[in-house]
This record gives structure tokens, sequence and C-alpha cells, in this order.
């Protein structure tokens, strides 16, 4: 880009020269003033730029009709002299060619040169990039290449690329397109050539394509893209939730002089981010309690005899489950009323907008019960509670008779699944912060609280079933490797005591893609803590400093946790060294809704006061009088389990000479 002033100029005949310097000029680039220079302008473009080794351009016109500049841009290709060959090596990405472009120009009127001035570009050769984005609603992952960016000549190109053990090639097909923003429309072949079958070549656990096939010379970036699926076994390993799937494409072709070249970008990959189980907990300050999700299955994967167990222990967790009174826990109960408040939904993916979506089981529901068994601790009762979640237990056969009713079949579940649940602190009052915040502000020594979800996969009876009698109380497995199963209910007697006539024993196969695995879920935790005041700056991310009218705005944050009876509580706030309080500027407070939610309410500010807070300003430290120290009443429930969060304005004295002081750094400390 270069751009002429021309100073309102009568004269005519100004060239613009722009040597090569071995580069190649791009046919039809060249433009002035947005208009591309043709037959129809008063501007010239020589005829052949690359063979007389410069561009040249002639304004016919006196410059003033061009207007107060004429900007002139065109574009060309670095020489292919100035880049290496490179040279790919597996495992390991190429060095990109690179180099820098010098671009020399000149004005002049009648032959003679008015002007010169030249420019510097750095120029960077990438061959191949590559770049993979995994979808959750059906375990692929979409893989987009581009191949000779910056469209050089090349000949003889094959693409190659090597799969990991974790994916396997979609279709066998990979599509391969001239235009940006192709489509992978198998009808739509405008621009767009899809390799399929034999044409895509199995080399080891990837592939090969042949570009030249369809493309014997390629003087474009060609855009590329194929999916992958990755496999069950993947997401079922250990620490899934940070496992990487990875690729390894370089590219072999031949360069513009001739010389074989090969590129890769290395390895890339993509992490899915998925596990077969996992929770995430979030505190609640205003009742002291954490809300826990548990999510399994996001793999989609097909799960038969799914069993979660949650162990929540008032002394291992300082915790203990929302419907359950751990004082009041005599023996061993099946709770109905706390497994009510465990819910259980079914996800799905939307991949138009990247989110998740859950909703109330609509079949095969999970049964869900919550089991408590009472304890004591010194002298203090406690009490576990666990919740079991299962689908598909147990598998039945039912007795044919006309008393007899239709027991559950094997159901496997195919989608993801969440629990949620809440927990109260057993300590809550210790985490309701009523107790200052540790030194520092530090929040890493405050206690963590977590739960271990676990999770148990059986896919169910293999070939080997063992049966028992029903009077073996105690069945053990057989010889022939039944180990690690379970037993079930195979049928049921109307007239027999237990109503059980037999059992089926259940043998976990290992040696399959289906095979049963136990899984704890991942040991984040959460950190319970919520601060009676806080205090902080308004835009302190910018300059807080009004310039104006030399102030600062500072907000309070009371009862974070919504406590009852705040009643004649106050605060005592002092100020930055030399500057008076100015009064409220703005305030609201939020509470709690009945259904969970929260509401805000805006507090009228009149003349720099509120209704129910008292502000006082005469006290002034007797260890440092130029400090003033402002004191506010709460007076009424405008506190009372509510947060109230409030603005108010500090200020310098019109005038006073401490206002510039203030500003080193050293005189604003609050």
């Amino acid at each position: 880009k270069a751009v002429i002033t021309t100073n309102n100029c009568l004269e005519s005949g100004l060239e613009f020269k722009a040597p090569l310097n071995g580069q190649t000029y791009v046919k039809d680039s060249y433009f002035y003033n947005g208009t591309k220079i043709d037959s129809s302008t008063s501007a010239v473009l020589n005829a052949d730029p690359n063979q007389d080794g410069q561009l040249t351009v002639s304004f016919a016109n006196p410059l003033k009709d061009y207007g107060s500049q004429i900007t002139i841009t065109y574009r060309t290709k670095p020489a292919a002299a100035s880049l290496k060959t490179p040279t790919y090596s597996s495992g390991q990405a190429t060095a990109p060619a690179s180099t820098e472009i010098t671009g020399n120009v000149s004005v002049g009127l009648s032959g003679g040169d008015l002007a010169k001035t030249s420019a510097a570009v750095p120029f960077s050769q990438t061959w191949l990039r590559k770049k993979g984005t995994y979808n959750p609603s059906d375990q692929t992952i979409y893989w987009e290449l581009i191949f000779n960016e910056n469209g050089r000549t090349l000949t003889n190109a094959v693409l190659h690329d090597t799969l990991d053990q974790n994916q396997t090639l979609v279709q066998q097909q990979v599509f391969v397109s001239t235009k940006s923003n192709y489509s992978t429309s198998t009808s739509d072949n405008t621009n767009t050539t899809v390799w399929k079958d034999t044409a895509v070549t199995t080399e080891g656990n990837g592939f090969q394509i042949h570009l030249s096939d369809k493309y014997p010379t390629i003087n474009s970036p060609l855009y590329i893209s194929y999916l992958t699926k990755v496999k069950p076994s993947f997401f079922d390993q250990e620490n899934a939730e940070t496992a990487k799937i990875s690729n390894d494409a370089h590219v072999e072709f031949t360069m513009e002089k001739g010389k074989a070249a090969s590129f890769g970008p290395g390895p890339q990959s993509v992490t899915p981010g998925v596990s077969p189980i996992s929770k995430k907990g979030v505190y609640n300050p205003s009742d002291q309690t954490i809300k826990w999700t548990v999510t399994l299955n996001e793999a989609s994967a097909e799960w038969t005899h799914v069993t979660v167990t949650i162990p929540i222990d008032t002394v291992k967790n300082q915790l203990y489950l929302d419907g359950i009174d751990p004082s009041n826990q005599t023996t061993t109960t099946e709770d109905t009323d706390a497994a009510k408040g465990i819910a259980v939904k079914t996800g799905s993916f939307d991949a138009n907008t990247n989110n998740w979506s859950w909703l109330d089981e609509s079949e095969n529901n999970a049964a869900v019960t919550v089991s408590t068994t009472p304890y004591k601790s010194g002298e203090t009762a406690e009490a576990k509670s666990t919740i079991t979640v299962q689908w598909a237990n147990p598998v039945s056969t039912p007795v044919t008779d006309e008393f007899s009713e239709p027991q559950p079949k094997v159901q496997p579940i195919k989608a993801p699944k969440q629990i949620t649940f809440t927990t109260h602190l057993v300590n809550a009052k210790d985490y309701s912060g009523n107790t200052p915040l540790p030194t520092g502000n530090n929040t890493s020594s405050i206690k963590p609280y977590n739960i271990t979800p676990h999770l148990v996969v059986n896919p169910g009876p293999d070939p080997a079933e063992k049966l028992v009698n029903t009077a073996d109380t105690n069945p053990t497995p057989d010889s022939s490797g039944h180990q690690g199963g379970r037993f079930v209910v195979t049928s049921y007697q109307e007239d027999s005591d237990s109503l059980i006539s037999g059992y089926q024993y259940e043998k976990w196969d290992t040696d399959t893609d289906a095979a049963s695995f136990a899984k704890d879920a991942d040991k984040n935790s959460v950190q319970a803590y919520s601060q009676m005041l806080s205090c902080n700056v308004v835009n302190a991310t910018n300059n807080p400093y009004n310039y104006r009218d030399k102030s600062l705005e500072f907000q309070l944050t009371v009862n974070q946790n919504k406590q009852e009876n705040m009643n004649d509580y106050s605060i005592l706030d002092t100020l930055p060294q030399n500057m008076e309080y100015k009064g409220i500027t703005s305030a609201y407070t939020t509470a709690d809704t009945a259904d969970g939610g929260t509401t805000k309410n805006t507090l009228t500010v009149t003349g720099g006061t509120v209704n129910g807070i008292t502000e006082s300003n005469s006290e002034t430290p007797a260890s440092d009088p130029a400090r003033q120290t402002v004191k506010f009443l709460f007076n009424g429930d405008i506190a009372n389990s509510k947060t109230l969060v409030f603005t108010f304005k500090v200020q310098f004295p019109d005038g006073d000479a401490v206002a510039k002081m203030a500003l080193d750094g050293t005189k604003t400390k609050r």
C-alpha cells in the first residue's frame, strides 16, 4: 500500500514505480483509491509487470483530479528462491519458511524522481495448518486443515494423517475444496472433491490421499476436513477428563523449482473433557448449603446395570443431606422424603448453540433411594446417608400367573445423566462470615467440602451364567472365573414368604468394550465462605479517581449470607487521608425467593441518604487526624435476611492542595 499526497497540484504525468525485486505481481490486484485499473481509467499499468520486473503506473490527469491523496494497493508473491525447502520429521512440527520482503517505490514527473520510500514486510510460509473440534452430541472430532495457504504453485501433493488409537475415520471419506466456505454435502461438488472408500488409502492407524489425482497443479489454498469417531474405551480410562486425542498430519509435495519437500504442523490434539462421572458443587451463603451436580455418561455410551452411590457423612464430609435430621436418627431408615429432593435428568447437546439441555427422565427412570444410618462420635449424634441411584436393576423374569405383574426388563441408558441434590453444612455458623477472613484475605486455609460419588457399570450376564437355589443365603462364585459379579432376582413366587424363587449370578465381563468398570468422581472440593462485610473501590480496574470533582466511590456489601436480626448493626469506615464523606450515591438489596430464585430491590437515594441507613461523619481518629471516620447504622429491616449493597462518595475539598499530594500513590491508602 502506498499513499501519494497531491497537494492540489495541477501537474499531470505522474508515474508510480515499484520494482518487484524477484517477487511476482498478482494479476488484477492493482487499485487506486479503491478503483481497479483497467482500460476505462485514467491510470495505466504497464502491460507485463512480471516481465518488466516492476510495476509502472502513469496518471494522465492533473493530480488535483484524483483528490487530496492517491491510495495505491497491489499484491505480490515472494520469490520461490527466498523460501527454504521444508522437511518433515515424524512427531515434530516442521519450521515454517520465513523471510522479509522489501518493497521500494518512487514517484516522479516527466521521468524524474520526486520521492522514494520503502517498506519491509515479514513473510512466513506455513504449508499445512490443522485444528480439531470435539462434538459431544455424537462423540466425533471435526478436523480442519489448510494446505498451501499462500497459494504457491505446487505439484505431486500427497496428504498423510496418522490417527491415534482412540479414534477411527468416519465413513472413510475426506473433503477437499478450493473454497474456504465449502459444503460437506456430497451433492455439492462444484468446488469440492470427496475422497472415499479405496481413494482413501489406509496407512497404519491413519490414511493418505493423493491430492494430485484431482489437482495435478495446485496454485491456491486447499481446505481439507474429515470426521473421526472417538472410541468408547477412551472415555472409560482413568483421568479421561484431561486425556487428549491427537493426530500427526504431514504433506509431501514438489515446489516450484522442482525440489521435493514435506511439511507437518506437528501432533495436534483435542481434549474432549469428558469422564464417566464428574461432579461440581456450588455454595449458597444465604442458607449455608451446597448444591451438588453429578454428571455421568457424557459420552452417550450404552450402559447396562448402572449404579451410583453417594455417601454423605456428618463427620467425614461435615455435611448432611437435605431432608435428613442427623440429631433425630435412631435406626437405619429408608427416607422417602429425602429421596424426593433428588432430581435425575437426561441430557442432550446442541452442536449449533454449543450448549447442554437437561430434561426430566421420560423413560427407563432411575430408582432413587436414601438410606441413613445413625452412630455416635463421642457424645455427639452423627449419621451417614447413602444416596443410591440405579437404572435397570434388578433384572427379573416373572412367574406367569393371574397374580403376577410384569417386572422390569433390561433397558440400558444411552444418554448422559445428571443427579442433583442439596447438602447442609454441619458447622454452618463457622463459615457464615461472622469470623474474620484469614490473614491477607487468603481463603486457601478455609476448610473445603467434598463428596465422592461412586459409579459401577455392569454389562449384564454372559453366556456362562450360574443359577443358585434360594436356600443358599450366601452364594459363592463358582470356579469358572465368575468373580466380581452380582446376584439378581430371576423369578418371583406369589406364595413364597420371600416372593423370590430364584437368583441369577451375573459375571462382569472384562474382555469386551462393554466391560464393567467402577469409577469415583473427581476430588474437586467446594470452599464455603461468605463475608459479612466487604468493601471495593468502584471502577477499580480502570481509573477510579474522578479528576473532574476530585472524588472516589466505594461499594460496601453487607450480610452476604442473608442472616436475620441485623437491626442496630453498624459499620465504622475510615476514609482515605484528607478526603471528606459526601453521601450515598446508590443502594439496593437482594433477597431469596420461595422458588429458589433471587429478587433485587433498588432503594431510593435522597440527598445522599437512604431510608434505613443513618450516617454520622463527625468522628476522627486521634492517631490520624487527617482521616475522617464515617459510621453507618442500620435501622428497621433494611438488611434483615437480605444482602445490602450501597456506594458512597468521598472527595477532596475544593482547591485543597492535598489533592495533588494524594495522587502520588502514597496518600490515598485506605
